[in-house]
């Protein structure tokens, strides 16, 4: 019969959206992650229609705060301030023999001359029976910069009891606390920082003191918003920038705002920032970063434009690299994006958004070897990254590997089981392996995560393959539901969608003719029941 000699056949590779800004943003107050936007639906391409590449990769639609590292506000502000701190360090203290090698000590600690510093440290504790509080001071400084936030604690301690009175020991303890995630009492110990400041007394110090030091704003804000003070947080780190404007502190109140869904604010906190410090790399590449999440590519290029003529090729902000590599990707062109990318990689060798954007390249080449083993080089440097599984799991779906599609798509439900794609292209794979009745339970978690029309054309496809046609026919007509809902440039988006949907249309119809004619009595019949 008609309807039996072409069948359809189910979708492997996804329509590829354009690379996304991420890791889309988090939800306060945790001051996490700004979560990057979730790709659009993947379409579907037949094994005989054209491929397509798959979902694009993320890249950081937000300054973020990183799983694995330290909460950069506050590094930045311990960053800024050391120096400082050295400085008016080694002009204070009692005796000259224990101070004398403050000069030394605070001219390789700037120099970044760690191994050096530390040999020093150890002969002026050793000369001061580790009494000396300037290298203590130090000594704790660096422990901190290489991770070691508990040491840095115990010496930041041991240099505020040999001087209570310094404030800036204080400040160093209140950092480290935060640090260590003990923000509460991060926040009493900026109290005490008040209280030497102002001289109030400590029961009548707090989040509201008269405080003229910046850094202790800056640090209140942080606290509060990893507590989930939001509001309190706004106006610690505003009173933070009337004090003293700096780009940590209008870079990590934009982030709260966009953690918060107030992208609007956020741009014009930026802006703001823009007018104290106009040619800040990391604001502008911000500011891009948000224009591109909202679709405005002319505005966001004009930015990052800006931002790497304000910076050496030294210097450049690999994000800002990594997002004008994403644009150029995105209007296909494919080897402008691969040397974009190798000058972010020379920057950055173990950013795995760099190596998923690489890999799409690869794929768009159809060196798919090259390819995989990109998309593995990220995997191993983000595993928990949804993203790279997905991307993984669909060239590996593409080149019928489908034990290894099967492990990675299950490693992304693991992490993002919000994301109705995974589940659906999931189920192909299952079906593909001839487990029928795990590839129809796929399909029905798909559908209750997300009614998308794609899993209903490929839900559709493999019930008429396997003869379920009643069932078939049910999925057919929520796909055309779905399907009439969108704009006629979406319904000719992709060629493959349209080809299956026609050839599904037409055996529906061949099915129902022949149904009516099997109904319909012959001749004969009409005549014997007459007589």
């Amino acid at each position: 019969m008609f309807w039996k000699k072409k069948k359809p056949t189910e979708a492997a590779t996804p329509r590829s959206p354009p690379p996304v800004l991420a890791n889309r943003p988090p939800a306060a107050p945790a001051a996490p992650p700004a979560a990057a936007p979730e790709p659009s639906g993947p379409a579907s391409s037949g094994s005989t229609g054209q491929q397509q590449a798959p979902t694009q990769p993320t890249v950081p639609s937000q300054p973020t705060v990183s799983s694995f590292s330290r909460p950069p506000a506050a590094a930045a502000a311990s960053e800024a301030s050391s120096t400082a701190s050295a400085q008016q360090h080694s002009s204070s203290g009692g005796g000259g023999a224990r101070e004398r090698r403050n000069w030394q000590l605070h001219t390789l600690y700037v120099q970044r001359r760690f191994e050096a510093c530390q040999r020093l440290i150890d002969l002026m504790l050793a000369d001061a029976n580790g009494l000396c509080e300037y290298a203590l001071y130090v000594n704790g400084l660096i422990k901190r910069h290489c991770g070691a936030i508990d040491e840095s604690l115990q010496l930041f301690q041991a240099a505020a009891y040999l001087n209570p009175s310094n404030a800036l020991n204080v400040k160093q303890i209140a950092r480290s606390l935060h640090l260590l995630g003990r923000h509460q009492a991060a926040l009493d110990a900026l109290s005490s920082v008040a209280c030497l400041s102002t001289g109030t007394p400590a029961a009548a110090s707090g989040d509201d003191d008269d405080s003229d030091d910046w850094e202790v704003w800056h640090v209140r804000g942080v606290c509060r918003w990893y507590l989930g003070e939001a509001e309190v947080a706004v106006r610690h780190l505003r009173r933070a920038i009337a004090l003293s404007p700096h780009d940590s502190t209008y870079e990590l109140l934009a982030k709260l705002f966009v953690g918060q869904g107030e992208l609007r604010a956020a741009v014009d906190t930026l802006l703001e920032g823009l007018e104290f410090s106009p040619d800040s790399p990391s604001m502008l590449t911000t500011l891009g970063l948000l224009h591109l999440r909202h679709g405005d590519t002319l505005k966001a290029l004009d930015f990052f434009s800006t931002a790497l003529s304000a910076t050496t090729s030294a210097a450049v902000d690999p994000r800002t690299t990594l997002a004008a590599g994403a644009i150029v990707q995105e209007h296909g062109e494919t080897e402008a994006a691969l040397d974009k990318y190798r000058q972010a990689l020379l920057d950055s060798p173990h950013a795995a958004p760099v190596w998923n954007n690489v890999a799409m390249c690869y794929f768009a080449k159809r060196k798919y070897v090259a390819c995989i083993a990109a998309l593995k080089k990220a995997y191993g440097l983000a595993p928990f990254e949804w993203m790279i599984a997905f991307n993984l799991g669909l060239v590996h779906l593409l080149t019928a590997q489908l034990a290894s599609a099967f492990l990675y798509f299950s490693a992304s439900i693991s992490l993002k089981p919000d994301f109705a794609s995974t589940y659906m292209y999931l189920a192909i794979c299952l079906n593909r392996l001839d487990d029928f009745e795990n590839a129809r339970i796929a399909y029905e978690k798909a559908l209750s995560v997300e009614g998308d029309f794609m899993t209903e054309l490929n839900y559709c496809i493999m019930l008429f393959n396997r003869g379920l046609v009643s069932e078939a026919k049910e999925h057919f007509d929520r796909f055309q539901t779905l399907f009439s809902a969108l704009d006629p440039e979406a319904q000719q988006a992709d060629p493959d969608v349209v080809h299956q949907h026609q050839l599904l249309a037409q055996s529906f119809s061949a099915m129902a003719r022949q149904q009516q004619q099997q109904q319909q009595p012959s001749g004969r019949d009409r005549r014997s029941a007459a007589k």
